[in-house]
C-alpha cells in the first residue's frame, strides 16, 4: 500500500510536534495510518498510541496519552502546538476499572473514525473494544458505532473506505457445534449515519484477509486489516 508517512517530533519543553504530511492515495488506510515518532515524552510502550492524520478540516492529532485528547490544527501548520491548536475533546481516563486507550485513528473527509480498547493493567483481556465516529466540526457528535472483541478466541477485521465514506467490520465468532466459525459483517455509512448488517458476502478463508459484497446495489471488494 502506498502512503506517505507523517514524521513528527515533540519537543518536551515547547510541547510541539513537527509534521510533514501528505494525503494517502489508498482508500483503505492501514493500521495506525499515521504514527507520531521521535517523541521525547513517550517511551517504546506508548509511542504507538500517538496519531496525526490529514482530514478535510485540517490535521487531527493526539499527543501523549492518559487521558487521550484530540486536537485540530491548520493543514498548513508545519509545527503542531497545543497552544495553537483547537482542542476537540478529551476521552475519559477510565472505563470502569479499565484504562481507556485509543489504538487506531482514521480520517474520512470531515469525520474521524477511531478504535478504543478498555484494557486492564494486569494484562487481562480487554473489558471491551469499540469503534467511534465524530464529525470534526461538532465534537458533541462523537458516538460509538460498534463494540467488538479481538481476543479470547475471537477475531476482528475491518476496512475503511475514505472515498465512499464506509467502515466495514468482520467479526469471527467461534463455537459452532461442528467446530466451524460464524461471521458477522456490518457496514457503517457516514453519509447516512446508518449501520447495516450484510447478509450476502464472500470472505477469503481461512485467512479472512479480504471481503466482497454488494451494498446499495453496488459491488465492493476490500482488503481487510486484522486487529
Amino acid at each position: 500500500m502506498e502512503k506517505n508517512k507523517l514524521h513528527v517530533f515533540i519537543n518536551l519543553l515547547a510541547c510541539t510536534l513537527l509534521i510533514s504530511a501528505c494525503n494517502s492515495k489508498d482508500s483503505i488506510p492501514s493500521k495506525n495510518n499515521t504514527n507520531i515518532s521521535g517523541n521525547s515524552l513517550n517511551n517504546i510502550n506508548t509511542e504507538k498510541y500517538n496519531f496525526a492524520i490529514k482530514t478535510s478540516e485540517g490535521i487531527v492529532w493526539s499527543p501523549s496519552p492518559e487521558p487521550f485528547s484530540f486536537y485540530l490544527s491548520s493543514p498548513n501548520e508545519k509545527t503542531l502546538r497545543i497552544d495553537r491548536a483547537k482542542k476537540l475533546f478529551t476521552l475519559p481516563l477510565h472505563d470502569g476499572e479499565a484504562n481507556l486507550v485509543v489504538d487506531e485513528v482514521f480520517g474520512l473527509g470531515d469525520y474521524i473514525i477511531y478504535h478504543t480498547s478498555s484494557v486492564f493493567s494486569d494484562g487481562a483481556q480487554p473489558l471491551r473494544q469499540q469503534v467511534w465516529v465524530m464529525r470534526i466540526d461538532n465534537p458533541t457528535s462523537n458516538k460509538e458505532i460498534l463494540e467488538f472483541h479481538s481476543t479470547g478466541g475471537k477475531a476482528y477485521s475491518y476496512a475503511v473506505d475514505e472515498k465512499e465514506r464506509l467502515y466495514v467490520s468482520v467479526s469471527v465468532i467461534p463455537g459452532n457445534a461442528d467446530g466451524s466459525d460464524s461471521y458477522e459483517v456490518y457496514v457503517y455509512n457516514i453519509s447516512t449515519d446508518k449501520k447495516e448488517k450484510v447478509q450476502n458476502y464472500s470472505l477469503n478463508k481461512p485467512s479472512i484477509d479480504s471481503i466482497q459484497f454488494t451494498y446499495n446495489e453496488k459491488k465492493y471488494s476490500y482488503k481487510l486489516h486484522a486487529k
